[in-house]
């Protein structure tokens, strides 16, 4: 490569990258303060047909004709804003007011299944590890009900929060990345 064509390179590339900065920076900061002028501008630009012919065949000056047509815009504009902004509420309150009724038509069964069973698999383990003799105390026994008890609070709260699925990452090639 000669070194006229380098210099050629480096001038296009320094262009390109200043070019995408400034394109950058425009959309970032500028554009939101551009943006309700430029909306004016291409709503003027759609209604400047419509604005002549009307204004040819009512007769009318084509000021008022603008001013009716501008407010007329704007007002089906806001008019669909807040039919749309309606209709959104409306659906978010349904699905809102739904919720108790999802919960104990889906949810609740499984959690009492989920329960039940966990109830039963705490109480056969119990059962296996008490002694077999009958001169277990009250103190034990509450004392195991309470240990059961912890131990199925305990693993409804990991169930329910998802920790039950724990991730180990083993980081490999540790040492290599150091190098």
């Amino acid at each position: 490569m000669s070194t006229e064509k380098k210099k050629k390179f480096i001038i296009d590339v320094t262009y390109l990258a200043l070019i995408l900065v400034l394109s950058y920076l425009l959309l970032q900061y500028a554009l939101p303060l551009l943006l309700p002028f430029v909306l004016a501008f291409l709503i003027a630009y759609v209604l400047r047909r419509p604005i002549r012919f009307l204004s040819r065949v009512l007769h009318a000056p084509k000021g008022l004709v603008a001013v009716l047509l501008v407010v007329l815009t704007y007002g089906t504009i806001g008019l669909l804003l807040a039919l749309a902004g309606i209709r959104i509420t409306a659906t978010i309150t349904s699905v809102v007011q739904q919720i108790p009724s999802l919960y104990s038509a889906y949810i609740l069964p499984e959690l009492t299944d989920f329960f039940a069973w966990l109830e039963e698999l705490l109480a056969k383990s119990a059962n296996a590890t008490l002694p077999a003799s009958r001169d277990v105390g009250p103190k034990r026994i509450a004392g195991g009900l309470l240990a059961i008890s912890v131990g199925a609070t305990v693993l409804a709260a990991l169930a329910a929060f998802g920790v039950v699925r724990l991730r180990i990452k083993w980081k490999k090639g540790k040492s290599r990345s150091k190098h």
